[in-house]
């Protein structure tokens, strides 16, 4: 089975405007059928699409926070033609949040090649 390709430029959450990037970081990821809010919350549980969170490492490159790795989210039963990205640090808190540019409708799982998913300071 082939899968959804996506990329997603992600901002970070209001309480971190401003903070510098850090040169490396690892998170979550959250695949969503509503938009975070601001914070980095305001979607339910039953707006979750992805089977679980998905430990993805970032790197600092050129002023911004990208994915040296492809990343493959697996989805709870769809399809999902529209689907958002939430990033969580280790402890659940919001991180960043972004919607998601998928290639086709998310069945599955979905899959975002190296350096396609990026984090910026400011969004």
């Amino acid at each position: 089975m082939t899968p959804t390709v996506f990329r997603s430029a992600a901002g970070v959450v209001d309480r971190l405007q401003g903070e510098p990037l850090p040169e490396t970081i690892n998170l979550f990821a959250i695949a969503t059928t509503a938009p975070p809010n601001p914070d980095g919350n305001g979607f339910l549980p039953k707006d979750v699409a992805s089977a679980a969170p998905t430990p993805v490492t970032f790197h600092l490159i050129r002023d911004e926070l990208r994915n040296p790795d492809p990343v493959c989210i697996h989805l709870l039963e769809g399809p999902w033609p529209r689907l958002y990205l939430q990033l969580t640090d280790e402890m659940g808190e919001p991180y960043a949040k972004g919607e998601m540019g998928l290639s086709g409708v998310g069945r599955h799982y979905i899959e975002a090649r190296a350096e396609k998913l990026t984090i910026v300071s400011r969004h």
